[in-house]
């Protein structure tokens, strides 16, 4: 949780704090200073910014859909996933995993055609691998290793009969029997733990009277998950205040300006036949109105 925030001027090298660890980080008022002042919005809760996150592919027919969520430890982090052009590209790391409630299985260590990285650390991080699309799958074995009348059409080639693709591309694929997805599991250090699961990324397949809509993501296609974070202690927002951004009044603009001044007696007193009378006790009398204007001087 984001407890606050310091604002510092670093002009020249200095290190002055104008702020020191304000709390007002969720839209809170803080000090003008310095001729400004700074708003905070904070957001605290965790998920997927779905705007800046997706796959980089336009084509069609499009990559499947991507699932992401936490598996043990969550981290403040960003993802990207970048597909290459050959099995060997990236390999995973031998990991025991939990996959259902007491039930374990190790993932093993094998050549893929993909690499994780963590965009926010600029790191190429270490995950483990459930091949499960292709024969011989362990894990919901009947969707992932559909066949006969339960095999889907390929949508590059709806006439052809659905083969599972080689073990290490990351895929995935749906029909009459259900989804499945290969797994792939992020590991890495998040706060006091060491080479834990932090997060899952799963494929969802699209399918439509059961031709598949989406295809496997093949090389040149990269995913990048970003997610909706809280500030924390890594974060650090610098901006220059320059001359052309900061307001100004030129002098001989306002000297003409003032010419444009008109400046009469003050007060002065009108009336006119148009005015509605006023009934008193004294009889009728006519409105009066009283103008003042003022000199405006330059400061």
């Amino acid at each position: 949780r984001t407890e606050n925030f310091t604002l510092r001027n670093i002009t020249d090298g200095a290190n002055d704090t104008l702020i020191a660890r304000s709390p007002n980080v969720n839209g809170g008022n803080n000090p003008i200073t310095e001729g400004f002042s700074i708003s905070m919005n904070n957001v605290e809760t965790f998920g997927v910014n779905a705007s800046r996150s997706g796959w980089n592919e336009t084509g069609d027919p499009k990559p499947h859909q991507y699932f992401f969520a936490t598996q043990s430890v969550s981290k403040v982090s960003d993802y990207r996933i970048v597909i290459g052009e050959n099995i060997g590209f990236g390999r995973s790391t031998e990991r025991e995993i939990e996959v259902g409630t007491g039930t374990f299985l190790t993932a093993p260590s094998i050549d893929t055609n993909f690499k994780v990285f963590n965009i926010y650390t600029n790191e190429e991080v270490d995950f483990a691998y459930f091949d499960l699309n292709r024969d011989g799958a362990t894990i919901r074995a009947q969707s992932c290793d559909p066949s006969g009348n339960n095999a889907p059409k390929d949508p590059q080639q709806p006439d052809s009969v659905y083969q599972a693709p080689p073990q290490g591309v990351f895929s995935s694929v749906s029909s009459i029997t259900g989804q499945c997805s290969d797994l792939v599991y992020v590991i890495e250090d998040a706060r006091e733990f060491q080479d834990t699961l932090t997060y899952r990324f799963e494929l969802r397949t699209l399918i439509s009277n059961n031709i598949l809509t989406t295809r496997n993501p093949e090389f040149g296609d990269t995913l990048e998950v970003f997610t909706t974070k809280p500030f924390s202690r890594n974060d650090r927002f610098q901006f220059r205040m320059d001359p052309e951004n900061l307001p100004s009044v030129d002098s001989d603009s306002a000297k003409n300006a003032l010419d444009e001044i008109l400046v009469i007696p003050n007060p002065y007193k009108v009336s006119s036949i148009m005015n509605r009378k006023l009934q008193g006790a004294a009889g009728s009398k006519t409105e009066r109105f009283i103008l003042q204007a003022y000199r405006f001087l330059q400061p």
